[in-house]
């Protein structure tokens, strides 16, 4: 198995469990905004799929495979601004696996090449595929981890 492979691997896996997350909860919990907290559920799961498109899509010169408003909605800096219902939410799932798909095909097929190297808030600089899909997972990692916290407040 490829190191490319690997993390594609890891990436689905990060997928599947937002999935589960979004299917162990109930409309209301996936929106609830518990208190201390500034987002929810659908947000972070919404939120992963915005980074993902914008860093191997936006940031290799691509043009993403979501609708810009999805990105109005969940993008860095935003939070949830309105209720998300059965219908959005099985729109998310679906598209946590649609957009990993469509990226582990077009790896297969175009070479995705940051347009300059980019410096991410941790001060780690990548300069090339694996390294932008290596920080999506990180990145997807620690909202798993949010929304386990969040979780535990429903």
């Amino acid at each position: 198995m490829s190191h490319l492979d690997h993390l594609l691997k890891h990436h689905f896996q990060n997928r599947k469990v937002y999935r589960s997350f979004l299917s162990a909860v109930t409309t209301e919990n996936a929106n609830k905004i518990p208190d201390g907290f500034n987002n929810n559920i659908i947000w972070n799961c919404g939120h992963v799929i915005t980074v993902q498109q914008f860093f191997m899509y936006t940031w290799c010169g691509k043009t993403p495979v979501v609708d810009q408003e999805i990105f109005a909605q969940f993008a860095i800096g935003t939070k949830p601004e309105r209720h998300y219902d059965d219908q959005f939410i099985m729109f998310v799932k679906d598209e946590l696996i649609r957009t990993s798909v469509k990226m582990d095909e077009d790896l297969k097929n175009e070479d995705f090449i940051p347009k300059k190297p980019f410096t991410t808030s941790i001060k780690t600089e990548l300069t090339n595929a694996e390294e932008l899909i290596s920080f999506i997972n990180f990145h997807e990692g620690l909202h798993i981890g949010a929304v386990i916290s969040l979780m535990k407040f429903l």
